[in-house]
């Protein structure tokens, strides 16, 4: 019955991390659309908040939830001693997020 469990377990943190790898990709390619270019450095460029509350916030927010659910899970199943074993992809996905949100940081303000 554990393994079964446990197969449970490894087939969700599966799904999760390929689903947060496609909600990266999304998150990359709808910001990167609002990179300003070389030649657009200094100006102000109005409606980027808005496209990108339109656009790169839902993603952002969707993946979020996921990954708040995702952990409440893990922290469910480590109280009855069979969760916490993908406690490890759930921080490999953080880190990536740190830094998918560093880059499109670092490409914005330079």
């Amino acid at each position: 019955m554990r393994e079964v469990a446990t197969n449970k377990n490894k087939l969700l943190s599966i799904y999760l991390v390929y689903t947060n790898i496609i909600g990266i990709g999304m998150y990359l390619y709808f910001a990167s659309k609002l990179w300003p270019l070389p030649e657009d450095a200094g100006t102000d460029l109005a409606g980027n908040p808005i496209v990108w509350g339109l656009t790169v916030f839902p993603v952002f927010a969707v993946c979020s939830l996921i990954n708040i659910v995702w952990l409440t899970l893990i922290v469910l199943g480590g109280r009855k001693r069979k969760g916490w074993r993908s406690i490890r992809d759930w921080l490999l996905v953080m880190v990536a997020w740190v830094l998918v949100y560093s880059v499109d940081f670092y490409n914005i303000n330079h």
